[in-house]
């Protein structure tokens, strides 16, 4: 049985799928460098992480800022 695909679920609806499919979570929080977080946690990524019935599901709020580098308007003078 492959691992479910469950990027996007919201963390509870995850699990439930995970563990309904015979899989262990760890799970790791992430989110914007400052700010206001708010929102659901949603699955970011996922991953196995150690033997084969483990995986790692790495979550954030859905409310959350995109990450990266904010840029203004350029110069194209």
């Amino acid at each position: 049985m492959s691992v479910p695909d469950v990027i996007g679920y919201d963390l509870d609806l995850a699990e439930a799928v995970m563990k309904k499919c015979g899989y262990t979570c760890v799970v790791i929080f992430t989110g914007p460098p400052a700010g206001t977080i708010d929102g659901e946690l949603r699955v970011i990524r996922q991953r196995p992480a150690g033997s084969g019935s483990v995986v790692e599901l790495v979550v954030a709020h859905d409310g959350s800022p995109k990450g990266g580098v904010l840029h203004g308007p350029r110069d194209r003078g």
